[in-house]
């Protein structure tokens, strides 16, 4: 019986966390533009705007993301996958072209309005990145 009871709180606890993982990529899907930019506490949105002119993010229901900014006049685009980890806590994407890295942000902020995400790079810079829905 306790065997049972144990699978049981197994099972129910995986679903719970699945079902709030579904919960908040279906609140995520949207297009988004950069707002502002935070490296270190510091205010970077200047430096960003620079070298990702015109930045914009897609995420889709069907939990594909596109990437679009231009780079010292040149058009770049980045296409991938996306998920949601850690009960709802982290947003994960898997790019599919270029180098094919996985990018591992922290959900700081959602709702209607805004999406707020940090990352933490290799190097231990903290960035935040405020997004707007368009």
């Amino acid at each position: 019986m306790k065997k049972f009871i144990a699978a049981l709180i197994i099972i129910v606890s995986a679903l719970t966390f699945s079902s709030c993982n579904g919960i908040v990529a279906s609140k995520l899907d949207d297009t988004y533009r950069m707002d502002r930019v935070f490296l270190n506490g510091s205010d970077n949105t200047q430096t960003f705007n620079s070298f990702f002119v015109d930045y914009k993010i897609v995420l889709t229901k069907e939990k594909r993301f596109s990437e679009t900014y231009n780079t010292l006049g040149a058009p770049i685009g980045i296409v991938g996958s996306w998920q949601i980890k850690e009960n709802g806590k982290r947003l994960l994407l898997m790019e599919e072209n270029g180098n094919q890295q996985t990018r591992n942000y922290l959900i700081l902020k959602h709702n209607s309005k805004v999406l707020q995400l940090q990352l933490t790079d290799d190097s231990g810079d903290i960035y935040e990145y405020h997004l707007i829905r368009l």
